[in-house]
């Protein structure tokens, strides 16, 4: 097994970028994706109790590359249908996050476990 690192500038991502490092990889290949950004002029800060922060920037294609400290960066690709994004990982399934259907909010679905309720915080 060998660590593959890919760095990636901020307007270089998504699923092309998955679909090259995953025909370099092989099955048992550990892949670390670092999109390196000194004062990032637009994006997200997401905090969450007992995590640590978690940085989602706009990659200028209309997706997002989604970082958390000590983790290979993910790739948030719209869904065709505008409903949600697919999260896309070079090592992993993609996690699916999607508008609620039956209400407000919205629905994080990461592959094999439950789907968990996102509402917005009400200030």
């Amino acid at each position: 097994m060998s660590t593959i690192l890919v760095v990636a500038n901020e307007t270089l991502g998504g699923a092309k970028l998955l679909e090259a490092i995953q025909q370099k990889a092989g099955s048992d290949d550990r892949i670390v994706v670092c999109v390196p950004r000194n004062r990032p002029r637009e994006g997200y800060v997401i905090y969450a109790p007992g995590i640590a922060p978690i940085y989602l920037l706009s990659d200028k294609k209309g997706g997002y590359v989604l970082q958390r400290p000590g983790e290979s960066a993910s790739f948030v690709i719209p869904m065709k249908d505008g409903n949600g994004w697919n999260i896309l990982q070079a090592n992993a399934p993609a996690t699916l996050f999607m508008r609620n259907p039956n209400g407000a909010g919205w629905i994080l679905l990461p592959p094999g476990e439950l789907p968990t309720l996102v509402l917005p915080d009400p200030q």
